[in-house]
């Protein structure tokens, strides 16, 4: 079975599960992620974590955390992390929470299922603080609304853009020869970029979360799987079972 990966970053994390499960891959990302010029967004997000005053640090992408960094040369976000001790921390998903734990965060808050409302629901055990959340331009704001509705006050900066790519994706050429046997989703940005190189292709397609499944399906694409799971290692092994059923 030979997957394509067509996500801006961080495709070697989902080949390298694919493998283990000896399942082959090939990476061409069908977006582009660039920083916006935002450094006051995120020296008023900063503001709130160096305040000295309870609040959340929300991390909803996995490219959010480099991009906060990114905007602020001259500030080692490890050392902010490590000098406020008033900040709590919380992240949508294994990878997020990774990434904070690697910048010497000891406890994060993860959400039950990689979704807004779940973490929502943890968050929601805690008295309502101030809660940053970095995030892309076309990051849903599903969490952000919802926090607000319930009384929190959330300072949310944009910090990257995510567009399709200029040139034309080389495997599209493959595409047309059937050398794929699946694409695998993890956005509705990704659905909604591979619909536009592809043009409604019939290539099989795997939406890592029912979210990004309900955008692929609203695009006509072809959802053979749902992975409720969106870690690489669950996605690999559901797709690893898919593909033995459908020997």
């Amino acid at each position: 079975m030979n997957i394509l990966l067509i996500r801006p970053h961080r495709n070697d994390v989902d080949a390298t599960a694919l493998l283990a499960q000896g399942i082959s891959s090939v990476s061409d990302p069908f977006l582009v992620v660039t920083p916006t010029r935002n450094a006051a967004g995120a020296q008023r997000m900063l503001n709130v974590l160096i305040s000295g005053e309870p609040c959340w640090f929300v991390l909803t992408s996995t490219n959010a955390l480099s991009f906060f960094e990114q905007a602020l040369p001259s500030i080692n976000l490890h050392e902010v992390f490590r000098a406020n001790p008033h900040v709590r921390y919380a992240a949508i998903g294994k990878q997020t929470a990774h990434q904070l734990t690697a910048c010497g965060v000891e406890d994060v808050v993860v959400a039950q299922t990689s979704y807004a409302r779940s973490l929502l629901e943890e968050l929601m055990n805690y008295p309502p603080t101030p809660v940053v959340i970095p995030r892309g331009s076309l990051a849903m704001q599903t969490l952000d609304f919802a926090l607000r509705q319930a009384g929190y006050d959330v300072i949310s900066e944009v910090l990257y853009d995510t567009t399709y790519r200029h040139q034309t994706p080389p495997s599209l050429e493959a595409i047309r020869r059937d050398e794929f046997d699946a694409v695998l989703l993890r956005s509705p940005s990704a659905a909604r970029a591979f619909d536009h190189f592809t043009s409604h292709s019939s290539l099989p397609v795997v939406c890592a979360g029912t979210t990004t499944a309900e955008h692929a399906r609203s695009l006509e694409l072809n959802v053979v799987l749902v992975c409720e799971d969106p870690d690489p290692e669950a996605v690999a092994l559901d797709i690893a079972d898919y593909a033995k059923g459908n020997a």
